[in-house]
């Protein structure tokens, strides 16, 4: 278990829920990351419900089945009363405490794991979107002033909205690699099949193909297909520059984009504050990469411009 499995879990606290007997809750989006058990498995588990009884409750969440479907449907088949209690999170993802309850339990490779992670991606986001929403408008409160309001709006706020941004998408990937234990650049690789080339996402979750592979294998197919739409025909090593200049383009709008978030943060700063606190080599070394990046930019300016 992760640190952050750990951390998540020390935060959970649980109450036992009453529902009407034969009354199955809705299931949570997060509780179907995982796939439910059938044949002899599911049979397994049902009979030693049937023996020794339900031991761990189902969890709901807001309501909703959010770990325990397998459970549920074994109660049924041995003919059990389901136990059910809700878990309180503190605002933190129940998409994480899916995971960490069941990714471990199941016997998954890597390629298995980023598919679980890609498919995590856009729920945090939701996730992430609501707890945002509810939090820019509070009651009695101006978002973002610190201040009670003590007047009374004429309307009431449109509630806060985030942009999807780049940074944004990048930290649900980081978050669910974490969580899966993969690199966010091989989830992004998942994400890439899944979007692109369903077949070879399921030989994914299946653990036939790696997800690096996987992606090269979508890109291609997905490069012969734009060539055959517009009458070429691509031979295979076109198709293998073509890879390499898609992966090239990439990473430069990676690179570029890193540069142009780095200039505004430098031309955010307080240089004479900072100049004070600078060494005469210090003040020199630091001028230097200023001059070094400066001319390396514009380099790559005047040689981007000069392919048009």
């Amino acid at each position: 278990m992760t640190n952050a499995q750990t951390g998540l879990a020390m935060l959970i606290r649980t109450t036992a829920v009453e529902l009407d007997p034969g009354t199955d809750p809705p299931v949570h989006p997060a509780a179907e990351l995982f796939p439910l058990m059938e044949g002899q498995e599911l049979a397994e588990l049902a009979k030693d419900i049937a023996e020794h009884s339900l031991l761990e409750p189902i969890c709901l969440y807001q309501g909703a089945i959010l770990d325990g479907r397998n459970r549920l449907q074994a109660c049924r088949m041995a003919g059990a009363s389901p136990r059910y209690q809700e878990v309180h999170l503190n605002g933190k993802s129940p998409t994480l405490f899916v995971v960490s309850r069941n990714l471990y339990r199941r016997q998954l490779n890597q390629t298995q794991r980023s598919t679980i992670a890609a498919e995590m991606v856009p729920i945090l986001e939701k996730e992430a979107k609501e707890r945002q929403r509810e939090g820019g408008v509070h009651g009695g409160r101006i978002a973002g002033s610190g201040r009670p309001n003590n007047r009374v709006p004429a309307r009431a706020p449109e509630p806060y909205s985030p942009k999807e941004t780049k940074e944004f998408r990048g930290e649900t990937r980081y978050k669910a690699g974490e969580a899966t234990g993969v690199s966010p650049r091989t989830v992004q690789s998942a994400i890439f099949v899944k979007k692109n080339n369903p077949e070879l996402f399921a030989k994914m979750q299946r653990g036939e193909i790696p997800a690096r592979t996987a992606e090269r294998l979508a890109r291609a197919s997905a490069a012969a297909a734009e060539a055959k739409a517009g009458g070429q025909a691509v031979p295979a090593s076109g198709k293998r520059h073509q890879i390499r200049q898609q992966a090239a383009r990439r990473r430069m709008i990676e690179v570029v984009s890193q540069i142009r978030g780095m200039c505004r943060g430098v031309k955010e700063m307080n240089i004479p504050l900072i100049a004070a606190a600078l060494s005469p080599e210090e003040k020199r070394a630091f001028a230097a990469i200023g001059r070094e990046t400066s001319l390396v930019m514009r380099d790559f300016a005047r040689a981007l411009e000069a392919q048009s």
